[in-house]
């Protein structure tokens, strides 16, 4: 196994998500503010990552991490809002979740570990949709998106060894 800079980022991400709403919770609004900006640092990463690789999906990547920078920045300085946008937030994190799946789908021909990150991606993109209304509850929200990161993790690792992998995106 190679050393995997984006791998070893989301896991990280990924324990910080899961432990941070155990220290305490004080507003939805600024810990959705914290969540997203480590979903938009690990599409960044990973977009860097796959620059030379292929483009496209790097842009998608990147352009992904951009909007959910501003959707931080408009929780982080009005959290008031939290209580009007949390449906819309988490119907677009889903989105973000499917979109990624989608495109780990299409990337990976063969190789099976990227094909089911991107059947993962998408079976808890759509959950998140679905269950919107418990991940309102910030403890939820950082789990899920902590798990999510560190199964990204994971898989990452095997995908770095095998030349058979190839972006199609």
């Amino acid at each position: 196994m190679k050393f995997n800079t984006s791998g070893v980022v989301a896991i990280l991400l990924g324990l910080i998500a899961i432990i941070f709403p155990l220290l305490g919770v004080k507003t939805l609004g600024l810990l959705s503010v914290f969540f997203f900006i480590l979903l938009a640092a690990w599409l960044f990463v990973a977009g860097c990552e796959i620059w030379d690789i292929k483009k496209i999906g790097a842009i998608i990547f990147l352009l992904l991490a951009f909007i959910l920078v501003l959707m931080s920045g408009e929780l982080l300085f009005m959290p008031e809002k939290i209580s009007i946008l949390v449906e819309y937030i988490t119907i677009i994190a889903g989105f973000v979740f499917i979109i990624v799946g989608i495109l780990n789908i299409i990337g990976s021909r063969i190789f099976k570990p990227s094909l089911l990150m991107g059947v993962i991606n998408v079976m808890l993109g759509i959950i998140y949709i679905l269950l919107g209304t418990f991940l309102a509850n910030p403890i939820v929200l950082g789990s899920f998106i902590g798990a999510w990161l560190i199964i990204n993790g994971l898989f990452s690792f095997f995908t770095i060894d095998h030349p058979e992998f190839e972006y199609l995106y």
